[in-house]
């Protein structure tokens, strides 16, 4: 049954509850844009130093396309930095949910008249264009507006109806189109209604577009002719062009401008609604179920410009952390999944399974080794029982605080997760910051965590709408049983053939897809579809069983507005695409599936969950990291979250969720609809890096299905050259630890260790990362524009930073991968030999990859800090450091370091090192507050065409050397 806002209706922008005006007119969908008339602007723009405002109304009948269409909106526009614009449409009324300017980011007002510091029209490289009412630049006299860069004179973003195309048929790989959702684009009118926002602009044909995710596809670039992603963050596993964990309406473009220079821009739209982006060729449209039109655009000179295991028990993991320790491969940190909780609780520990004493034991033992312990906690609390002989803190607090969300009766709103019944925190809660902190302060005096892992925070849910009438008993929490097995395997190793271990079979056969009785949906840990009935209006008597009338089709909705404020919550007149590949049954009829219900509201009833879904995420993540902060401030807080929302990389790092035992190549048809591998990782990293989340990575050796020897081996090697590095995997499947097969173990040792070896110059491009914005980890393109054409749509390869090329191997039973290397003035150089390498330049050329090894290599005209690996970052710190520096043609070189202590809370004292070699002599500049206590212990120069005759260190001209003629060092 449909929820609905009527009688009392709520105004979110206000936070206040007004009764709605009944004209007695009743409005009804069209569903049809093409009567859409779009906007004129009203009187003349009000201007100020750093922008405008102006007037729009309605520029002809309402449409009613999907909603109510607003008569009376108004135009902000903010020159805010050089290479940054804002420009808002809103309703004048200021009823549609406005993310709050200071809630997340530390932004200014959208009214020019209220900002003391910012750009001018005059200074920006971004000049807002529009019509006026009736101007010719219009094919029909509506309004509209387009963006140019002031530099060279592009237009980056453009409204202009006369100049977009239209599609009368909607994408063909969409089955799902129907009236309320279909993919044609018959018109560009910007409409503004209540329940449907729409915005077209013009793309030059074959765009290169970069970003609009979370999403699983086949190319970091996505398809400029039919991609159709949808927003709405959802606990779905890593389905294949779908939407997922996070939400992110961000997108980079790169183009080659009027002057033939590469160029890129970004285009954010800060929104928090649910919604579609849509690519057809030459033209962008979005399509939202709420909210404003608020973007902001950025230019820039380059893209860098633009980014501004599960043991069941404690006493089972000793011999994990020893024999890691026995195996000589490093162990940093011990996670746990929710097994170590009590009946799956947040904040608690299981008595029978991991015993206090030994529970402590462990994690004092890995603080006194320098390693780290980090437990994972769920958004979905317990609630709290009704028996009086179990009592949860947490939950008893929670309620005494108020921070719980509400039905719209005023009755708590209760789901279904792990533990069973559960509450949910409303982040926007007056105490929802002290429950936090007192719920996090609590639990560290258990358990001595180093950080914390964040999950189920889309935030997931098993039944669809409140799980709770007047007549359940609360203590009586359904069962979870956890597999017991798991199926399915890689590409390349059949379980059939060669059994169950997974072990590395030499002469396998190459498999173009996985092995038979591959599924393993209902075994999975996570991303489980219940199948209990929508929600019975407010507060259903009992769970009854989907019979499926829900699907939209002949038997929609009759759906009856009498005026804007009313509002479809669970099943709006338009339908996102919402898990459009992730189920037979459609979770767009009902985007209460699979989360929270949108008619929940905060535990004030001011807000309805329907405009804050998408947003929830980040605010908790704000809570921990306050939280964190506050509990031990003298420590930098740790935490890694599943799902996202433009801003979390203030607070979190994130890892790419449940993905799969499988190297996903393309064309692996079959394979690659499974969901992300091995290949989509790196796909995974380098759009978050557009996103400012550098801290990021992927459950190595893969979470669902059986791994096998050889992947692991693979994927061991690729994890240790991405930011944020784990081996995680379900429970059911085979063990994957490191030291299970011999070659891994190798294979770990050598990789982990360069990793540790190098970790300074690795530390010091996040560093860079979080200061400015720049990348970390790079598409080739971003540091060689000359290959841009090449290597627009690569992701088998990458740059960690602006001196490593990481080339992996990403299929099965190979010896070589091919790879491509830019012509870059020198020798690049092989990180873990210092071999130069002997190939043709900007081509795609075959190098040697045996099984344990991996293609790292030194830029020519860069250089490394190195530190002597050792077990834990802890030790390798403690080593003095040396300097590999890689000469270019010109016999220069050239890079910049960061130094710090890595744990002081920031801003913390620091210090750049920049270390240039030039005309023979290589020198090193210290600048800033940090006086780092290692010491220069050897210094290794690569690229030296002869032996020299001396070499003079610090005024000694005696210093001694060694020369290796055939890799031209010293």
């Amino acid at each position: 049954m449909q929820a609905i806002e009527n009688a009392e209706t709520l105004t979110p922008a206000t936070g206040s509850i007004t009764r709605a005006d009944n004209n007695n007119s009743t409005i009804t969908p069209s569903f049809d844009i093409t009567k859409c008339p779009g906007y004129q602007l009203v009187g003349e723009p009000q201007k100020s130093q750093h922008g405008f405002t102006a007037q729009l109304s309605l520029a002809g009948d309402a449409c009613h396309a999907y909603g109510v269409d607003i008569s009376n909106l108004r135009l902000s526009v903010v020159y805010e930095k050089k290479h940054q614009l804002h420009a808002h449409i809103y309703d004048t009324a200021k009823q549609q949910y406005q993310l709050p300017n200071r809630l997340i980011y530390d932004r200014p007002s959208d009214n020019p008249e209220e900002i003391q510091q910012g750009s001018t029209a005059e200074e920006s490289d971004l000049v807002f264009h529009h019509t006026v009412e009736n101007a010719t630049q219009s094919s029909n006299g509506s309004w509209a507006f387009w963006i140019q860069r002031k530099s060279s004179g592009d237009v980056i973003f453009d409204t202009r109806s006369q100049n977009i195309p239209t599609y009368e048929q909607g994408i063909n790989n969409v089955s799902s189109d129907t009236k309320r959702n279909s993919t044609a684009m018959p018109k560009h009118e910007m409409v503004f209604e209540n329940q449907y926002l729409q915005l077209s602009s013009a793309l030059p044909e074959g765009a290169n577009v970069y970003g609009l995710e979370e999403y699983v596809t086949g190319s970091f670039r996505r398809n400029p002719d039919k991609t159709l992603q949808p927003f709405f963050t959802l606990d779905a596993g890593t389905p294949v062009d779908s939407n997922q964990y996070g939400y992110h309406p961000v997108y980079t473009e790169a183009r080659k401008g009027k002057d033939a220079k590469l160029s890129t821009h970004t285009v954010y739209l800060q929104n928090t609604a649910g919604m579609d982006v849509l690519l057809r060729r030459g033209v962008i449209q979005y399509r939202a179920i709420g909210g404003t039109l608020d973007f902001r655009f950025f230019s820039g000179d380059s893209s860098s410009d633009e980014g501004k295991n599960s043991p069941n028990t404690a006493i089972q993991q000793y011999p994990i952390i020893d024999s890691m320790r026995a195996a000589n491969i490093p162990l940093e940190v011990q996670w746990n999944d929710i097994d170590y909780m009590q009946e799956f609780r947040d904040f608690t520990t299981d008595p029978s399974h991991f015993p206090p004493t030994e529970f402590a034991a462990m994690v004092s033992k890995l603080r006194e080794n320098h390693q780290h312990y980090i437990p994972i906690i769920d958004m979905a609390i317990p609630k709290a029982p009704t028996n009086s002989s179990d009592v949860y803190y947490p939950g008893t607090r929670g309620d005494e605080l108020n921070v719980f969300m509400r039905n719209r009766n005023g009755s708590e709103y209760i789901g279904e997760v792990w533990p069973g019944y559960t509450s949910f925190v409303d982040q926007q809660a007056e105490n929802a910051q002290k429950w936090w902190t007192e719920a996090i302060g609590n639990f560290s005096k258990v358990v001595d965590f180093s950080g914390i892992w964040l999950d189920m925070n889309e935030p997931s849910s098993f039944v669809i709408g409140n799980a709770a009438g007047p007549e359940t008993n609360l203590s009586d929490t359904p069962a979870y049983t956890p597999a017991t097995s798991v199926a399915g395997w890689p590409q390349g190793y059949n379980n059939q053939t060669w059994g169950n271990s997974g072990n590395l079979v030499i002469n396998g056969t190459y498999r173009d897809g996985p092995v038979q009785n591959n599924d393993d949906s209902q075994q999975q840990r996570r991303s489980l579809l219940p199948t209990f009935s929508p929600e019975k209006d407010v507060v259903p008597a009992k769970r009854q069983q989907d019979d499926g009338a829900d699907k939209y089709g002949p038997n929609d909705p009759n759906y009856q507005y009498s005026n804007s404020s009313q509002r479809y919550l669970t099943n709006p007149p338009y339908a996102i695409h919402n898990g459009i590949h992730i189920s037979e049954t459609p979770l767009n009829i009902n985007l209460d599936k699979k989360t929270v219900s949108m008619s929940a509201v905060s535990s004030n009833s001011s807000i309805s969950f329907y405009d804050v879904h998408n947003l929830d995420v980040t605010l908790s993540e704000q809570h921990f990291y306050n939280a964190l902060r506050s509990i031990r401030p003298d420590e930098r807080p740790f935490l890694i979250s599943r799902s996202t929302y433009p801003g979390a990389g203030k607070f979190t790092g994130h890892w790419l969720g449940d993905n799969y035992a499988l190297y996903n190549i393309l064309p692996a048809k079959e394979a690659y609809k499974a969901g992300a591998g091995m290949a989509q990782s790196i796909d995974g990293v380098l759009q978050f890096q557009i996103f400012g989340i550098h801290m990021i990575g992927t459950d190595i050796c893969g979470f669902n299905r059986n791994t096998d020897e050889e992947l692991c081996n693979r994927w061991m090697m690729l994890g240790t050259f991405l930011p944020f590095m784990r081996n995680h995997n379900t429970i059911g499947a085979i063990a994957q630890k490191p030291f299970r097969w011999d070659s891994v173990a190798n294979a770990s040792r050598i990789a982990i260790g360069k990793r540790y070896e190098i970790l300074p110059t690795l530390y010091s491009h996040m560093a860079k990362s979080a200061e400015s914005g720049e990348p970390a980890v790079r598409a080739i393109w971003y540091e060689f524009e000359e290959v841009f054409e090449e290597t627009k749509d690569y992701a088998h390869q990458f740059m960690f930073g602006d001196n490593l090329l990481v080339s992996p191997v990403l299929e099965p039973n190979v010896t070589e991968v091919k790879a491509l290397f830019p012509d870059a003035g020198g020798k690049w150089r092989n990180i873990f030999s210092y071999e130069s390498l002997e190939v043709e330049y900007n081509k795609n050329v075959s190098v040697p990859a045996p099984l344990s090894t991996i293609n790292v290599h030194l830029r020519p005209g860069r250089a490394l800090t190195h530190s002597q690996p050792a077990y834990t970052v802890y030790e390798t710190a403690q080593s003095p450091y040396g300097l590999v520096v890689n000469l270019n043609n010109d016999g220069k070189a050239k890079q910049c370091f960061y130094l710090e202590d890595g744990a002081t809370p920031v801003p913390a004292p620091n210090s750049t090192l920049t270390v240039t070699a030039e005309s023979g002599k290589l020198e090193g500049k210290l600048q800033g507050d940090f006086n780092p206590s290692q010491k220069l212990g050897y210094v290794v120069v690569l690229d030296v065409k002869q032996k020299p005759n001396a070499v003079t260190f610090a005024g000694n001209n005696n210093t001694q050397f060694s020369w290796d003629q055939g890799k031209q060092a010293i």
